[in-house]
């Protein structure tokens, strides 16, 4: 954090009976721009992303957005273990946050900003969604079921370096067994499986159309998107929603939790977010 910069707001949100550790960012004084609520990428991505995440969500309140970032139930700090959690608690974990800020903020514009496995549970989060939110999106999977083939694919992994059991039948079997299956650290359950599978990156039937903000990473800075994103902008317009799309120079910063130089989505974000064109 420099010199200036408003230290955030942490405290604990109440959500059905437990608690949602979250940080609030107040727009700096001038014009309210909106508030975000910020949704982070699971399991050890969220953890990767989280300081990424937190320079993100000072500048968007330096620009006059009210931003709460919020760890959903079993991640982070938040009540919970990832093994309790399901899709739908995250889910709720998103329509509280938005409550809030629209308790503080009645009828500013509102958007739900998703990393990763964030960006599809922000999509999912539009169902039904009244009065609409725009979309800030950062390297969106194309499915849930792809997000959920890469992390599978660790346990895989730990089997080639010996961290696993060799003998045992592959994550995806016990999965569809019922049984759950320890990743890398953490606990997956047939019931989150589920839902992480059912989640599209597509805009909702029942979501209004408004904004979205769509920034992928890669080596270099691009206004042109690969095949599979262009078919998600199309499909995105075509359900009547005004896309922004940007490739931005910037390093996969939530697979490890080394540093990396991250300027460059959080300055093409705040350009965006502000003069509708990126540096």
């Amino acid at each position: 954090m420099t010199t200036g910069e408003a230290l955030p707001h942490a405290f604990h949100l109440p959500v059905d009976g437990s608690h949602r550790f979250c940080l609030y960012h107040a727009p700096a004084p001038g014009p309210m721009r909106g508030t975000v609520l910020c949704l982070p990428a699971w399991a050890e991505e969220l953890n990767a992303g989280r300081s990424t995440l937190a320079r993100g969500a000072r500048t968007l309140a330096a620009a006059g957005y009210a931003v709460l970032q919020i760890d959903p139930f079993g991640c982070g700090d938040s009540d919970g273990e990832f093994e309790q959690a399901t899709w739908n608690h995250w889910l709720r974990d998103a329509q509280v946050g938005l409550a809030w800020l629209d308790a503080r903020w009645p009828g500013a514009p509102r958007w739900l900003w998703g990393l990763r496995s964030g960006a599809l549970l922000a999509a999912d989060a539009l169902q039904g969604l009244a009065p609409p939110a725009n979309l800030l999106a950062w390297q969106p999977p194309p499915s849930g079921q792809a997000l959920l083939q890469q992390f599978l694919r660790l346990a895989a992994a730990g089997r080639w370096v010996g961290r696993s059991d060799p003998g045992h039948d592959a994550p995806a079997e016990r999965l569809a067994r019922g049984e759950p299956v320890d990743i890398a650290g953490y606990r997956l359950t047939p019931a989150l499986a589920e839902g992480v599978t059912q989640a599209r990156w597509r805009p909702p039937a029942t979501a209004q159309p408004a904004q979205l903000v769509w920034i992928d990473t890669g080596t270099e800075n691009t206004d042109t998107p690969g095949p599979g994103a262009q078919r998600g902008i199309d499909a995105w317009r075509e359900a009547g929603w005004a896309v922004r799309w940007r490739g931005v120079a910037c390093p996969p910063f939530w697979q490890t939790v080394e540093h990396h130089d991250t300027r460059n989505i959080v300055d093409a974000t705040a350009a965006l977010m502000t003069t509708g064109a990126a540096p």
